[in-house]
């Protein structure tokens, strides 16, 4: 199903918001809306099949220039975000902003992120995609941007340089140009959940696309579902996943590893963060047995070469 509402806002940089849901806090949702539509041209939501009453209770949020599309089945974040590209060219926009349900952006981050891509394109640069400072919404703390290395990644706070050359994205936040996709092609639904973002980033840089981050973009977002706080030479707040997701994330992972634009080392430092997840999860996690059997279960299937989502979830 297709709701089509009139906008009414014009924006010369004509950007599209994606926001997927799936079940969302309606609140949130509202927050979000409230804040977005001031700074893009229009607003796509596709919904993955809600099964909270999202759907009926969708006029609390429903506004000019917005367009939402229930799915019939969740087809996972990948296969969503495929049909709001489509929808962003047919309201023949210019740029795609894609955002999760529960990220929260701050009132200035569009134009940020817009000015250091204009910016950007005009010293020569060939970019996948510019995205946010983020906030974890729970502690304050900014995540960083994320440099490759051999073995793991690196956060870079950017305190000095305002536009930075990273390796990595959070989808959340990120803003890109339409005409991307013409080129290296749309986001790879067969992953579901979970690294759709780092794929979409490899295969761009494999085409010779350098993504980056906006240190004075800023955006409140949570990192997984849950945060452990544990004592590791002074007390962390450590984000996690909600079991099912690390069937993605390892399942992913080795499907990742099979492609012939991921480069060793990126294999080598993702490997390296699967490892120390796993050994996390033996020495503090919660409900070790259910995370430990998704993990498996994940491994084996991307062994198989299994893909799309995951039966009896």
């Amino acid at each position: 199903m297709v709701f089509p509402i009139k906008h009414s806002v014009e924006h010369t940089a004509r950007v599209c918001a994606i926001i997927v849901t799936y079940n969302p806090n309606i609140n949130v949702l509202n927050i979000l809306l409230g804040i977005i539509r001031e700074q893009v041209y229009h607003v796509v939501i596709i919904d993955n099949a809600s099964s909270n009453g999202f759907v009926e209770r969708i006029g609390v949020v429903t506004a000019s220039s917005l367009t939402m599309i229930c799915l019939d089945d969740n087809r996972g974040i990948g296969s969503a975000y495929n049909v709001g590209i489509i929808q962003a060219k047919a309201l023949n926009c210019a740029y795609i902003l894609f955002l999760d349900q529960d990220s929260i952006p701050r009132r200035d981050m569009v134009e940020k992120l817009l000015e250091a891509y204009i910016d950007l394109t005009l010293q020569g640069n060939r970019i996948s995609a510019v995205g946010p400072n983020c906030r974890d919404s729970r502690t304050g703390y900014f995540f960083g941007f994320i440099k490759l290395r051999w073995f793991g990644f690196l956060k870079v706070q950017s305190n000095s340089i305002a536009i930075v050359p990273i390796d990595f994205l959070n989808s959340s936040g990120t803003l890109c140009s339409l005409e991307l996709f013409d080129v290296i092609g749309v986001m790879d639904a067969s992953l579901f959940i979970d690294r759709v973002d780092t794929e979409f980033i490899l295969r761009a840089r494999s085409f010779g696309y350098q993504p980056w981050g906006v240190k004075s973009a800023i955006m409140d977002h949570s990192l997984g579902e849950l945060s452990k706080r544990i004592w590791l030479f002074g007390w962390k707040n450590i984000p996690m996943h909600v079991p099912f997701r690390y069937y993605y994330i390892y399942r992913n992972s080795l499907l990742l590893y099979k492609r012939p634009y991921v480069s060793i080392k990126w294999i080598t430092a993702d490997a390296l963060c699967l490892l120390k997840n796993l050994f996390f999860l033996i020495v503090v996690g919660p409900d070790r047995k259910h995370y430990l059997g998704m993990m498996f279960r994940g491994i084996v299937d991307g062994i198989r070469g299994i893909s799309g989502k995951m039966l009896s979830q």
